[in-house]
């Protein structure tokens, strides 16, 4: 929930348009329209209101997104997405709302416990030592309630009152908004209203997930690549500002070179350019910062703005990148690199209906609807961690937050730990996770070692009467957290901290909860720590020097990860609307998906293949253009490569596995559209099954209900298809999600389940009139499109080597009988362009005994 609900709660007692002006729908016809189909009772709708609501110039409809209430009070999640045109009639509404409200209602409890308490309870939970502080303000009739933040939270401290369904009834709760001081996440905690309970929680951040980091590559396999023709957004005030970037259709530096590009911006969703928040002086600011997006360093993961490159007067933003050097060297590059590419993904999403109106990520939305002072902050080399991205995503009008962390381009330590007196000698150091990251300036002073005073006191697992006032601690690793030990040190007045490692081999990046760390720490090898530990005990004093001097890649120079994280604020404010950031928290919620697709959307070329593998951050994890990335399979439409179907959610990683099968059903697709409406090069306006697959995806993003499955979401998007393309491209769909196991008759089961789906291959009904074997339990054949004009593809699962094909018109005339080789992918293509319009039977038959056929249907 945000603080921007409309106040228009709607019950059925009233039949009238509530803005006439603004042409909002009455509740009413998304009450009749789910009655008649049975999904709610009236007692169920009784009480609506409209948590959001915006209408899109390119697709003629209006979205509004409904929120169930009991009381005035509203119930956590239960939204209905629906869509109107223009006319004012409901076509689409997928709810999310409780269903059987009157019985679940009949021993309903009040909130008894106060807002303070419920964050007390929260506090308790998150293990923040802090007294609950006053309230500041009451807004929405009481709805909602701030703190005074007292250095508690990064953002706002809300209490939100909702109902809660529990399953067989309501139960009160107050929804607890934090994002902790020195934490990435961004955490909705619901705390039970009646005792102060935890019920659950969700995150606002949505990360990306870590890989391993052996193996790695330092050179850059673009040379060959063939040149493509680059999409051209619409000049709008020219500026003459210029980037030197891995511009599109590059994903990384992997896939080709940096080349300077002038005015990349598009004149309908930046008008005035990137580099101002008004429509009068294009030239606000000559850093790294606009209406969009504002983007600079945090090293510190102080999540505040640090250093942003200036491009002077002209916005000539020109520096040095060197991959083989510290990735310090190369910061004013990379967040040049960051601050296009969220430039870039802003006014690309615009054209596919990401628009101010629907909440987009604006400072100045130019009047044209939604919530404005929102634009993205984007950290480059953020310190809160490494191999990993995150994007927070919270209601419209609240600003997100992107953190690109550094990649360690090897598994070995690097001789970041120096002795500088009484001896010169280096050690291997692996930076810490946790904490603030180590540069290439050396913390320097005097090293000491541990002593807490306990049994084992070289442990640092208690706290230490020492006085450690500027000194660099060596602590053995064992028996407690890392961030116990730091924080220890830290408490003591340390400014570095050493951990010695207890056992052979490498050192390890020292992970864990890291809030409230502000000292950087490293681990060294256990021959190391032995050798300082000596000549502590010879020598009065030890100098040392911590520095990272390791090789590190910027994920802010993955196009295709940078995508992906933008892509979770895409998904997560489109899905149940702008003004609620908490409908994709379900165990078989697509959304790593979503994002894994707008990277390779907006990264492939008409020289990709469908079958070709394409790997998700092969860059930032030392791999080729052909690697299988950080995900369990490449997506290609090729089974060989990507066998994945959906069953195999059950046993997927949550939400990074699950959403790679979501992702690989889509991609098949993308491919099938783009065998039927080819490729356009034209990213922003182009027509092509690419962009189709495209407006597909965003329109089901808005049109699927909360808390969505993966049937929910394959039925948004062929509910996106009928409204969109009048549903001409329904079978290819089909036979996308068949292939995958997505058919017909699969069943999703719970969607706060992954375990419970029934996988099926089978298309609809209507794209297949008979089959000589139709086992839903196995691939199935599927023709598609159809109706056609001048050609068909027939996917063929379990065919083999040549394919007869006989075509037969309905006097029983034999109008084709040919043998065609099977394409990748099983697929046969057969031209129609000499055939008259009507209805014909085709046939297809292998050597082996494989045999179907099927209706198919010729307009022009």
């Amino acid at each position: 929930m945000s603080i921007r609900f409309l106040s228009l709660i709607v019950t059925s007692c009233f039949g009238l348009i509530i803005n006439a002006q603004n042409n909002i729908p009455n509740a009413s016809t998304v009450r009749d329209f789910l009655i008649n189909q049975k999904i709610h009772t009236e007692r169920d709708l009784e009480e609506l209101r409209i948590s959001s609501y915006h209408s899109d110039a390119k697709s003629g409809l209006t979205y509004v997104y409904w929120e169930q209430m009991y009381q005035g009070i509203p119930v956590f999640n239960a939204l209905i997405s629906s869509a109107y045109t223009k006319d004012g009639k409901i076509k689409v509404a997928n709810s999310n709302a409780v269903t059987n409200l009157s019985q679940k209602v009949k021993r309903i409890q009040s909130h008894r416990i106060a807002p303070e308490a419920a964050l007390r309870a929260a506090l308790e939970h998150l293990g923040i030592d802090k007294p609950a502080p006053s309230i500041l303000s009451k807004q929405e009739k009481d709805l909602v309630v701030e703190f005074e933040n007292q250095n508690i939270s990064q953002e706002k401290l809300l209490a939100e009152k909702y109902w809660f369904d529990a399953g067989d009834r309501l139960i009160p709760v107050w929804n607890i908004v934090i994002q902790p001081n020195g934490s990435s996440d961004w955490w909705n905690i619901r705390i039970d209203a009646t005792n102060g309970k935890f019920i659950e929680k969700n995150n606002w951040t949505a990360e990306c997930q870590p890989a391993e980091t052996s193996d790695r590559i330092l050179s850059f396999g673009f040379q060959n690549i063939k040149p493509v023709l680059k999409s051209s957004p619409k000049k709008g005030a020219l500026t003459g500002a210029t980037y030197n970037v891995f511009g599109l259709p590059y994903e990384s530096p992997n896939h080709g070179p940096r080349t300077l590009i002038t005015d990349p911006h598009d004149s309908m969703a930046s008008p005035y350019g990137w580099h101002t928040r008004n429509t009068t002086n294009l030239k606000e600011f000559t850093i790294t910062r606009g209406n969009n997006v504002h983007a600079y360093e945090d090293q510190a993961n102080a999540n505040t703005p640090g250093f942003s490159p200036n491009g002077g007067d002209s916005l000539y933003f020109d520096f040095p990148v060197n991959f083989s050097a510290p990735a310090i060297q190369s910061m004013p590059a990379a967040v040049t690199n960051l601050f296009y590419m969220n430039n870039i993904a802003h006014d690309v999403f615009y054209q596919y209906g990401f628009t101010e109106a629907a909440g987009n990520f604006q400072v100045n939305n130019y009047g044209r609807g939604g919530i404005g002072n929102d634009d993205v902050r984007a950290e480059a080399m953020d310190g809160g961690g490494t191999n990993n991205a995150n994007f927070s995503t919270p209601p419209d009008g609240q600003r997100p937050r992107m953190q690109m962390y550094l990649w360690p381009q090897s598994s070995q330590s690097s001789n970041g730990l120096r002795v500088d007196s009484p001896i010169v000698a280096s050690y291997p150091l692996v930076p810490a996770a946790i904490g603030p990251q180590l540069s290439t300036n050396p913390v320097s002073g005097q090293l000491v070692l541990m002593n807490d005073g306990s049994t084992d006191p070289t442990l640092g697992c208690q706290s230490t009467q020492q006085n450690l006032q500027g000194k660099i601690v060596l602590i053995d690793r064992g028996t407690c957290a890392f961030a116990n030990k730091i924080l220890n040190a830290q408490q003591a007045g340390a400014i570095g901290v050493i951990v010695a490692n207890n056992v052979s081999g490498n050192p390890i990046a020292m992970g864990g909860t890291g809030t409230g760390i502000n000292i950087p720490a490293g681990m060294t090898t256990q021959g190391a720590g032995n050798i300082l530990k000596q000549l502590l005990s010879q020598y009065p004093a030890v100098y040392v020097s911590l520095r990272d001097s390791s090789i590190s890649f910027d994920s802010s120079f993955d196009n295709g990860v940078v995508l992906h994280e933008y892509g979770h604020g895409i998904s997560i404010r489109l899905t149940g609307g702008a003004s609620n950031s908490n409908c994709l928290n379900n165990q078989e919620q697509a959304g790593e998906g979503w994002s894994d697709l707008f990277g390779l959307f907006f990264t492939t070329t008409s020289t990709n293949t469908a079958a070709q593998r394409r790997g998700i951050g092969t860059f930032l994890i030392g791999q080729n253009t052909n690697g299988q990335g950080i995900r369990q399979a490449p997506y290609s439409t090729s089974t060989t490569q990507n066998n994945l179907t959906y069953d195999n959610i059950k046993t997927a990683s949550v939400p990074h596995g699950v959403g790679t099968v979501w992702a690989t059903m889509v991609w098949e697709m993308f491919w099938n559209l783009v065998d039927i409406h080819g490729f356009d090069n034209d990213l922003y306006y182009g027509n092509g099954g690419n962009n189709i697959a495209f407006r597909l995806v965003m329109e089901g993003l808005k049109l699927q209900k909360c808390n969505p499955g993966f049937v929910d979401s394959r039925d948004a998007i062929l509910q996106a298809d009928t409204l969109l393309y009048n549903g001409q491209n329904s079978c290819a769909i089909w036979a996308a999600f068949a292939k995958r196991g997505l058919g017909f008759s699969a069943n999703q089961g719970l969607a706060t389940s992954r375990s419970d789906g029934t996988q099926a291959f089978d298309t609809h009904p209507n794209c297949l009139v008979s089959v000589s074997e139709n086992t839903p339990s196995k691939p199935q054949p599927t023709l598609y499109p159809n109706p056609a004009k001048d050609f068909i593809f027939i996917d063929l699962p379990e065919f083999e080597g040549r394919i007869k094909v006989r075509m037969i018109d309905l006097t029983g005339k034999v109008v084709l009988n040919d043998q065609i080789d099977l394409q990748a992918g099983n697929r046969i293509f057969v031209p129609l362009q000499q055939y008259p319009v009507g209805v014909y039977v085709l046939e297809v038959a292998d050597a082996f005994g494989h045999q179907w056929h099927s209706k198919v249907t010729i307009r022009r």
